[in-house]
């Protein structure tokens, strides 16, 4: 880089190449650089005698962005250079003094009861039973009006089944302005999904046709935005029903088979539970043809095991204990997946069978039926 005008003015003939000790914005080394350089001051090793405030928190090996203090009782999440510490007032107190030796930090107001904070495009609100959870408003008002739907009707779906089956219908191919709208709309919708279980296959659907989108797919991609036009305001709930001893980590899962008539790929669905609360849910194309219903039921209970499993090495690292519960419908995906050996169902493959070890090992407990 060239040095300060200043300093040339007084060394005309420098010769002097000048190494950069900070890392430039938009370079992929700058962000790793960041990284590192903030596990060290929140992990202290870039602790020094003459600092007041030490800080000695643990990376989370389960989540690279997370840290935790075992002895104050507070973790910290980082978003790039977005902030989230949960613990007691005094405690978090302590981290933000601590981390301002080494950061320049813009704080919000703790979250006291009945207010809000927007975090990462979102608005978290607490109630007296949890939190609620929503996109902005400004992300509504944006979707709405690139989409040009801003006066429209709303629907009461966010689409039909006939919508995900009439994937190779014939349709007019978008041209490049179209194109490039469809992929807005698109990109929008899946950020919103993420919080909204009601609209995650209808979405789902839509991303899966990013390549080769025809006027059809736009118009399925409208409909989605015309249902949130009647239900920006839902909120997901994080409401906690147990007790610290009671908690456990349930997902119930479901499957259904052979649902894109183009590929004949399943769809596994999910939900999440932690304490009662609702964490995470989901909607996914599985990667694999099922020859049955039952191997499509499997491998949801698969996938929803593993969502499960992580959440118990995160909760493990945070001195925490739960048991893993994953909850079907499907008796025959239920057999499969607690007996052991293949008997009569061969061509399911192998790989797919880890949920076995898995209920032998006592890592989850496959429940009974619902009803």
């Amino acid at each position: 880089m060239w040095p300060p005008a200043e300093w040339q003015e007084l060394h005309q003939d420098w010769t002097s190449a000048w190494l950069l000790h900070c890392s430039l914005y938009g370079l992929k080394e700058a962000m790793v650089d960041w990284d590192d350089f903030f596990a060290e001051v929140a992990t202290g090793q870039h602790n020094d005698d003459s600092f007041e405030k030490h800080l000695h928190m643990r990376r989370l090996e389960s989540d690279a962005s997370a840290f935790y203090d075992p002895g104050a009782d507070v973790v910290l999440s980082k978003h790039v250079d977005d902030l989230l510490i949960v613990g007691p007032a005094r405690a978090v107190r302590y981290v933000l003094d601590a981390l301002k030796v080494h950061l320049l930090l813009k704080e919000t107001p703790p979250l006291e009861l009945e207010q809000k904070v927007q975090h990462l495009g979102r608005i978290i609100k607490r109630k007296p039973y949890g939190f609620t959870l929503r996109s902005r408003d400004e992300l509504f008002d944006s979707l709405f009006e690139t989409a040009g739907l801003l006066g429209a009707n709303p629907t009461s779906l966010p689409g039909t089944k006939a919508d995900a089956y009439n994937d190779e219908e014939e349709g007019v191919p978008l041209n490049d302005g179209e194109y490039s709208l469809y992929r807005k709309l698109v990109g929008k919708l899946l950020f919103i999904a993420m919080e909204r279980g009601d609209i995650q296959y209808a979405v789902k659907q839509c991303s899966r046709r990013l390549a080769g989108a025809t006027d059809k797919d736009l118009g399925r991609c409208r409909r989605v935005i015309r249902y949130l036009l009647g239900t920006r305001y839902a909120v997901q709930k994080i409401e906690p029903t147990e007790t610290l001893e009671e908690t456990r980590v349930m997902v119930k899962v479901d499957a259904d088979w052979a649902s894109d008539q183009s590929t004949r790929r399943s769809t596994s669905g999910g939900a999440k539970r932690m304490a009662g609360a609702l964490v995470l849910c989901w909607s996914r194309t599985q990667t694999t043809v099922a020859t049955s219903s039952a191997e499509a039921e499997l491998n949801a209970i698969g996938s929803g095991a593993v969502e499960g499993l992580g959440t118990q090495s995160l909760l493990s690292e945070l001195n925490m204990t739960a048991p893993l519960i994953v909850a079907s419908d499907s008796s025959a995906g239920i057999s499969i997946a607690s007996r052991l050996g293949l008997a009569k169902v061969k061509h399911v493959e192998i790989r797919r069978l880890f949920m076995q070890d898995l209920v032998c090992l006592l890592y989850t407990s496959p429940s009974p039926r619902d009803s």
